[in-house]
């Protein structure tokens, strides 16, 4: 159903995302799922895994991201992180995108939506800082998400 703004998102996807290049993402979008839900907000939990695309080892500075719902931007943020990233390695993070939204409505039972979330990790290395990128899009399921107006204007 178009212009459904999904509260109730659960994406499960392991996969590494694809530039338009065919280049691999440096951060893969291991998990996008609803922790918590009410009338006016949702707590999103994304799971990225970052790779060191250096041998060399990098300290973590910030994610930000965006979150767009069936084709529409939904939010968006930016999360201070501070640790090591080491050289060569993989690092999983647990984020929690915390989200509000104005209620217009609920669908009734299980819906689907597109989704998509992007953005990048800020690492500081040696040699400066770098912003790795990352982005997923899939078609999820929804329960109870609250509907957007069609003809709604950005």
């Amino acid at each position: 159903m178009k212009g459904v703004l999904g509260a109730l998102l659960v994406l499960a996807c392991a996969c590494r995302s694809v530039r338009a290049d065919g280049v691999p993402d440096p951060v893969a979008v291991a998990g996008l799922k609803v922790n918590e839900a009410s009338i006016d907000r949702a707590d999103f939990g994304l799971t990225l895994v970052v790779k060191n695309p250096h041998r060399w080892a990098g300290t973590l500075r910030a994610v930000t991201w965006e979150l767009w719902l069936g084709g529409r931007w939904f939010a968006t943020g930016t999360q201070e992180l501070s640790g090591p990233l080491p050289g060569n390695g993989n690092l999983p993070l647990s984020l929690t995108l915390q989200t509000a939204f104005k209620r217009r409505g609920t669908s009734r039972g299980p819906d689907t939506v597109d989704a998509r979330v992007r953005g990048n990790v800020r690492v500081d290395f040696p040699l400066g800082p770098e912003e790795l990128t990352f982005g997923k899009s899939a078609t999820v399921s929804t329960l109870g998400a609250p509907l957007a107006p069609e003809a709604e204007a950005l």
